[in-house]
């Protein structure tokens, strides 16, 4: 199972040029002449910079390759002390998301049901430390790891628009509330002092506005009414527009309050360039044929972030949240714990309840039936989630939700 690529290969190309890095999110290209393995249709493209490890320190590339089929790639890594790996053939992609702790991780899984598994808990990640792919929430920490962040996707509510929601984790407590539900996409970054810098849609003022939201004192503070259109972190300046017509360009210092105008001659040097280090990375040493490497075979776990304890026993759940004055609950680790069952309902209860296009769902347990509404239910992701209050309407009292990491 998984990628069986370049097995029956011999040694890739490197051209005159050596290997190329790309430090950026931009490909380099390599021209070479021909060689062997050209003339057998195998090249080595270049490598890409994606991630290092601030846990282990070793750095992760994705090596382009080029055969008769297409691009294929592999993803290997160089050791603290300078080895070079690869990892096992089930990972077929990997990527950086600006502000996760690890980078996410495609798999190849071996069956269906594993593959709606790790889609039903969200995202798949690469945690170095333990060699594990986990299946979980990757959430975007804040520079002093006390918060993470959790864009949670979309639903599409009855009117057919969708409904984003974004999550807050504080890391101590490992309490998750619903930070944000809007029917608009929200702009954001952590700011060096832990701080979140947005940009959304003010209902009230019907237009955007950038400001900055204080996690721990769950406090807004407005900079002021526009775009984002640009933010350099390592010079706190941020470069946006008003919303006037003209949509003319300044310049935000956030480490004072003072604007200017936008001058193009000094600005766009540092605006424009990408987020790699200035200095130009050592090519020499990056492996000529990846296929070769020492293998590093990768383990599965299942991240619980909590615990649901009821009247009838506690269950590990991958994930538990409150918003709006409510806790709710996913209904799937309960169903066959506690004898719970689901079912569409029925046309007569459906044609009853305005609400049945967006919640069409029942729940029983032992001959006791609760329609859901929004009131006591909600739907992210195609995923079902449920209030105690609709679990106490069938007899199962939830006595505790608390913060307990497992693997499974």
């Amino acid at each position: 199972m998984g990628r069986q690529m370049g097995k029956s290969r011999n040694r890739l190309l490197r051209s005159g040029a050596g290997v190329v890095l790309a430090a950026s999110l931009a490909f380099g290209g390599l021209a070479g002449g021909a060689s062997g393995a050209a003339a057998e249709g195998w090249q080595l493209i270049d490598y890409r910079e994606l991630w290092q490890s601030p846990a282990t320190g070793n750095s992760f590339y994705e090596a382009r390759i080029e055969s008769a089929s297409g691009m294929e790639r592999e993803y290997v890594y160089r050791d603290s002390a300078g080895g070079w790996h690869r990892l096992d053939d089930h990972v077929i992609g990997m990527g950086m998301s600006s502000g996760n702790e690890y980078p996410s991780v495609s798999y190849d899984w071996a069956t269906v049901e594993e593959r709606l598994e790790a889609f039903w808990r969200y995202s798949t990640y690469l945690d170095d430390a333990k060699w594990r792919v986990v299946v979980g929430h990757n959430y975007a920490l804040s520079p002093d790891g006390k918060w993470g962040l959790l864009d949670g996707g979309y639903n599409l509510e009855k009117s057919g628009r969708p409904t984003y929601s974004y999550f807050l984790k504080n890391i101590r407590t490992g309490q998750v509330t619903e930070w944000q539900r809007s029917d608009r996409r929200l702009s954001w970054a952590w700011l060096p002092d832990g701080r979140l810098l947005v940009q959304r849609f003010n209902s009230e003022e019907q237009q955007n506005e950038i400001a900055v939201y204080l996690p721990a004192e769950d406090r807004w503070q407005r900079l002021v009414l526009g775009s984002i259109y640009g933010y350099k972190a390592e010079k706190g300046l941020l470069v946006f527009a008003r919303n006037e017509p003209t949509r003319k360009q300044w310049v935000y210092d956030l480490r004072t309050g003072a604007i200017r105008a936008y001058d193009s001659a000094k600005d766009d040097a540092w605006l424009m360039t990408g987020g790699a280090s200035a200095e130009e990375p050592d090519r020499e040493g990056f492996p000529e044929d990846p296929d070769s490497l020492p293998v590093t075979a990768l383990t599965v776990a299942r991240l619980n972030e909590h615990v649901v304890a009821t009247s009838e026993g506690t269950v590990s759940v991958p994930f538990a949240f409150a918003g709006a004055g409510k806790t709710y609950i996913p209904l799937r680790p309960l169903l066959g714990k506690f004898g719970l069952d689901w079912a569409f309902r029925s046309e007569k209860d459906a044609a009853a309840d305005p609400q049945a296009a967006n919640f069409p769902y029942s729940l029983s347990r032992n001959g006791t039936s609760v329609g859901l509404d929004e009131g006591n239910s909600r739907v992210l992701q195609d995923r079902l989630y449920v209030t105690p209050e609709a679990l106490k309407s069938l007899g199962l009292t939830v006595l505790s939700v608390t913060a307990a990491e497992t693997y499974e």
